[in-house]
């Protein structure tokens, strides 16, 4: 297909990611030794280089690392207790969506080093005190974007949101629509919010990218499972495009989560004001 470049590569289970884009395959070769170089030891990396044409030769440099399944030793060192327990809370969370695929044979690849103590700055970033969707789709955003856990940040984060509205309930019991499974199959009504804050999110991220690739003659990014990023709707010189990315990926979390609500049955939480991050750790013990 003319213009597209895809942003992923499958080797059996594990994805590729899009690493860099070079006019000359020795330079695309210089990438992939120094990402190669610059893996820490116990670390396992994998690349491909692909050639593309688009207004001429176009070396796109893939590469997708496996981690230890570990946490790193004294994450918690100068956390405060509430930094803690929210942290925890997130992690067993994601524990449960590797669990899912554990037992389904298909054990989650670590893409990166956990960072759990970042976790806590995804509730920092989070307005409190505000409607209950305003807060819960804040906390759902941050999360994505804070990008602390190795893989299934979506999945947790989406989980995870339910967690923080049981919360606020005044019945413990009640139950929130799913927005589909751990294993990663979306609901209809929820795949299309799950697909643009992946777009936002690779918008947010790799900007540079993005942008030399539309230089060299990319008309598309396709991500997996057809997601594209069309980048003449971008103007990666003037404007600041994560900004701008940032804001609409919180705006469509929000969004998520009154659907959510009123897929539920729970209109009443559209309304009402959370009552803090503090009262919601204390909730969490």
């Amino acid at each position: 297909m003319g213009g597209v470049l895809p942003y992923h590569r499958t080797r059996g289970e594990l994805v590729l990611s899009l690493r860099y884009i070079t006019p000359t395959r020795d330079r695309s070769q210089g990438v992939v030794s120094d990402l190669e170089s610059r893996t820490p030891e116990g670390v396992q990396i994998e690349t491909e280089v692909h050639r593309h044409e688009f207004d001429g030769n176009v070396y796109a440099v893939y590469a997708a690392q496996s981690h230890p399944e570990e946490l790193p030793d004294g994450w918690e060192q100068s956390l405060t207790r509430d930094d803690i327990v929210l942290a925890d809370s997130v992690l067993n969370t994601f524990r449960g969506v590797q669990a899912e695929w554990a037992e389904r044979g298909e054990p989650l690849n670590y893409y990166k080093k956990p960072e759990p103590r970042r976790i806590s700055e995804a509730f920092d970033q989070v307005e409190w005190r505000r409607d209950v969707p305003s807060v819960g789709g804040e906390l759902m955003s941050s999360l994505i974007l804070t990008h602390a856990l190795p893989n299934a940040n979506h999945r947790t984060a989406i989980a995870y949101l339910r967690t923080y509205l049981q919360s606020v309930t005044e019945a413990p019991e009640a139950e929130f629509e799913y927005a589909g499974n751990y294993e990663g199959d979306w609901h209809e009504w929820a795949r299309n919010h799950v697909y643009e804050s992946k777009r936002l999110l690779t918008l947010r991220r790799k900007a540079d990218l993005l942008h030399y690739a539309k230089k060299a003659g990319v008309e598309t990014i396709q991500r997996r499972s057809g997601i594209e990023i069309e980048l003449s709707a971008y103007d990666f010189e003037n404007g600041d495009i994560r900004a701008v990315a940032e804001e609409g990926h919180r705006d469509r979390c929000i969004q998520f989560v009154i659907e959510l609500l009123e897929r539920s049955g729970h209109t009443e939480l559209k309304e009402r004001r959370d009552d803090g991050k503090e009262a919601f750790v204390a909730r969490l013990r």
